[in-house]
């Protein structure tokens, strides 16, 4: 494990990463970081709040469980930048969410054949399972 302090971007000021899963390695040396450098990022990223990083914020909001302003971010940012990215991410909430209904109009929208395929198939399973532990509901 690495403890870390966090230079530029979103996410904790410090906390510990582990370096590899197994034989695989998941954090490579990069070495130092010069102030300009850390300029030019902060520059280029701006206020932290649109692009990549508007998505990774959303990521560490969902790692704590604030779902609510998650979903808020990623609309928001499908929006502003409606890049395939960040419908992407979208897509890929809505699908962790169990929102097959919303997933599939993205899978749609995005062009994502398979994808729409494979929500269809999960729906219908969630769908089976509703019914098997909730029989009345309906």
């Amino acid at each position: 494990r690495l403890r870390f302090a966090k230079t530029v971007g979103v996410g904790p000021a410090t906390g510990w990463v582990s370096i590899c899963l197994r034989d695989k390695p998941l954090l490579t040396l990069r070495g130092e970081i010069s102030k300009e450098e850390i300029q030019r990022i902060e520059t280029a990223n701006g206020s932290g709040t649109t692009g990549t990083n508007s998505l990774c914020e959303s990521l560490w909001k969902w790692r704590f469980y604030q779902l609510a302003q998650v979903e808020q971010d990623l609309e928001m940012a499908s929006k502003v930048e409606p890049g395939s990215a960040s419908k992407r991410a979208l897509l890929a909430f809505n699908i962790c969410m169990s929102r097959f209904p919303e997933a599939l109009s993205l899978a749609e929208e995005l062009g994502e054949k398979e994808v729409q395929v494979l929500v269809e198939q999960w729906e219908a399973e969630a769908e089976k399972l509703s019914s098997l532990f909730f029989p009345c509901h309906r």
